[in-house]
C-alpha cells in the first residue's frame, strides 16, 4: 500500500513503531550504561575515601555564588555554599511556592514595610579556613552583591 504523505511509501503500523521505539531506546541505554562511573570501581580514592562522580549538561563558569548566571553553576554551588534561609523543596510543588527554612540563620524577623531583615545567625560555624561566620561576614557579602549602599 502506497502512501502519499511519504514519498518511500513505508507505512507503519502503530503497534510496530512503538515497538520499534522500544527497541530503539533499550539499544541506546544500553550503549549509554558503560559508560557510567562508580568510585568503588575507580582507582583513584578522594582523602576522604570515596569520589562522588555527577553528570551536568554543561560545565559550571565559575564558583562564585555572586557572580554565576547559569543554571548549570547554580546547581554546583548551592552544594557548596549555604545561604541564611533556603526554601523547603521537599514541600510538593502542587502545593505552591516552597515555605522558607533556616539555613546559617536559625531564625528572623521583617518590619512591617520590609524594609528591615533581622536575621539571628547560627552559632559555631566557620569557614573552611578556619575564621568564625558572624554578623561581620553576612554584612560584607551582602555588599559585596548589592554594593555599599546597602
Amino acid at each position: 500500500m502506497k502512501n502519499k504523505n511519504f514519498p518511500s511509501g513505508i507505512l507503519l503500523s502503530r503497534r510496530k513503531l512503538l515497538q520499534l521505539t522500544a527497541i530503539s531506546t533499550t539499544l541506546l541505554m544500553g550503549l549509554g550504561l558503560p559508560g557510567l562511573s562508580f568510585a568503588e570501581d575507580s582507582d583513584e580514592k578522594s582523602r576522604y575515601g570515596k569520589i562522588l562522580i555527577i553528570g551536568q549538561a554543561l560545565e559550571p563558569t565559575i564558583y562564585d555564588p555572586n557572580r554565576q548566571y547559569s543554571y548549570e553553576t547554580y546547581r554546583v554551588d548551592k552544594h557548596i555554599y549555604e545561604s541564611l534561609v533556603a526554601e523547603d523543596l521537599s514541600v510538593p510543588a502542587a502545593q505552591g511556592t516552597p515555605p522558607i527554612v533556616p539555613g546559617l540563620a536559625t531564625r528572623w524577623e521583617v518590619n512591617d514595610d520590609a524594609t528591615v531583615f533581622t536575621f539571628h545567625l547560627r552559632e559555631g560555624v566557620k569557614f573552611h579556613d578556619g575564621t568564625s561566620f558572624d554578623a561581620e561576614a553576612v554584612r560584607f557579602n551582602v555588599r559585596r552583591y548589592t554594593g555599599p549602599t546597602v
